[in-house]
């Protein structure tokens, strides 16, 4: 089961974006409180004020997108596994660095990337990721 961690309520993150799909579990990361799961977060958005260590993603072995709330992401550059997409919140559709054939366009996958961090055809991901560049966003 796909898991996302952000720091919104999920009634917030319904309201703006429709019901969220059959197959992922939500939880809410403050950045203090972790949640249970972390083994299983395929989708993270740090909290956008907060304590949140940016090196937490290293201990989500099932990640495949980070969405930085903000444009910058050089905080988070040196964390990032570089098979894992990372984005940037800069209005733009470009990410800062593709892993995935559909930049930062997201689902749920069938099977979980946990523990592995190989390609997956059923998670749309690639190993080979784009230069590591604080330019673009998603």
């Amino acid at each position: 089961m796909a898991q996302v961690w952000m720091d919104y309520d999920r009634s917030e993150v319904e309201e703006v974006v429709g019901p969220l799909p059959d197959g992922l579990t939500y939880a809410r990361y403050d950045g203090e409180h972790e949640p249970d799961g972390i083994d299983e977060v395929e989708f993270y958005v740090p909290p956008y004020f907060g304590p949140a260590d940016p090196a937490l993603v290293t201990r989500m072995p099932a990640l495949e997108v980070v969405q930085a709330p903000s444009a910058g992401v050089d905080h988070l550059l040196p964390h990032v596994p570089a098979d894992v997409a990372l984005c940037r919140a800069a209005g733009s559709t470009t990410p800062v660095r593709r892993s995935s054939p559909s930049g930062c366009s997201w689902r749920p996958s069938a099977t979980s990337r946990a523990g592995s961090r190989s390609s997956s055809a059923a998670s749309g991901t690639s190993s080979t990721a784009a230069p590591r560049s604080p330019t673009g966003g998603c």
